[in-house]
């Protein structure tokens, strides 16, 4: 092994053992001294990778980005060819789906609106995961691009509509793990969550353009 593959290999090692120990303990939580004995590496060595522990943290959202931009872009290709309405619906499924499975995921993000409490991160970091939010936007963008193109849609802010979209269901998903708010909601996370992005889609589509069949105007607007 040479040295740019032990360099790359001590680095993941270190990510990897990060992401354990921050998904568990959070930002605040998470211990460096901890992050350097899970990968069995000396303390040091971090900071031949990472300036600091805010830089680690960032690397560890943008590793799981990526992962979650892969499986997405790979929900969205399954199915080119679909209505853009049962594309939007299988996009849904997967960010819920995936949310469920991975809950601790969503807390890493709390560093991004909270540089008042742990210092200023470094700007080319916060730039980096901004970039990932939006190739992640933009998946789906594509597909009311080609909703628009078919004539599914009407001419709509495909940007908008998606931005929209992400926001409802990133909000709904977060409310959840509050009881209060839960009950206020009164119906199960998946019925407000596929409701909310079948009325936002629904509500865009052209007319004039055929639905597929069984999805008429007495179709259920709750699908999974």
């Amino acid at each position: 092994m040479n040295q740019d593959e032990r360099r790359s290999e001590s680095r993941k090692k270190i990510v990897d053992a990060a992401r354990e120990i921050f998904f568990r303990e959070d930002f605040m939580g998470a211990n460096l001294d901890e992050v350097a004995r899970v990968a069995g590496l000396s303390k040091g060595s971090i900071y031949r990778y990472f300036n600091n522990k805010a830089g680690l943290y960032l690397s560890v959202v943008g590793e799981t980005g990526k992962e979650h931009t892969a499986a997405l872009t790979a929900v969205v290709e399954s199915d080119p060819e679909g209505h853009v309405l049962s594309r939007m619906r299988a996009m849904a499924r997967f960010q819920l789906d995936y949310w469920g499975r991975h809950p601790d995921h969503l807390r890493i993000f709390w560093a991004l609106d909270n540089q008042a409490v742990i210092g200023e991160l470094p700007s080319e970091m916060v730039d980096r995961v901004e970039q990932a939010w939006r190739r992640n936007l933009a998946i789906g963008q594509r597909v009311l691009d080609d909703g628009v193109k078919r004539g599914e849609l009407l001419p709509v802010d495909t940007w908008n509509l998606i931005h929209t979209c992400w926001v409802l269901q990133t909000a709904l998903i977060e409310q959840d793990t509050t009881r209060i708010r839960r009950r206020v909601r009164d119906r199960s996370l998946g019925e407000a969550y596929f409701g909310a992005v079948e009325i936002l889609v629904r509500g865009a589509l052209d007319p004039n353009h055929a639905l597929p069949e069984g999805e008429g105007a007495e179709a259920v607007l709750l699908r999974r």
